[in-house]
């Protein structure tokens, strides 16, 4: 795994997770608002128009979930027994990553919506 991939799996995903918890449960609700503010606040300004950064991420990550497809599309299943097994690993992390980043982008568009409502 490349750190991309350990990042958003041991970082980024599961700090998105407990802060959907916390905010969906109400525990430390006024202390959790200042960091999602702090997310939510990050932008850039072209032509009038307001790019958030985290939707952005959010977007960035459903670019990979399209490159990780694709790249499912081209694997074969090899005859060979000894090649299998390379096949197999390959196939676990592609969909491994296909997961980790639907979830990261799912959940950010989650926070970023309700922490707008708020």
């Amino acid at each position: 795994m490349g750190f991309y991939e350990k990042f958003l799996g041991f970082g980024i995903v599961p700090f998105l997770f407990l802060l959907m918890v916390f905010l969906s449960t109400g525990l430390l609700r006024r202390q959790m608002h200042f960091i999602v503010n702090l997310l939510l606040s990050i932008n850039v300004k072209i032509n009038d128009r307001t790019i958030y950064f985290f939707p952005f991420i959010a977007f960035m990550n459903l670019l990979y979930v399209f490159w990780y497809y694709s790249e499912l599309q081209k694997m074969h299943e090899p005859e060979e027994q000894a090649a299998k097994t390379k096949y197999f690993e390959e196939l676990y992390r592609i969909y491994r990553n296909f997961l980790l980043n639907i979830a990261s982008a799912i959940m950010i568009f989650q926070i970023f919506y309700s922490g707008k409502k708020y």
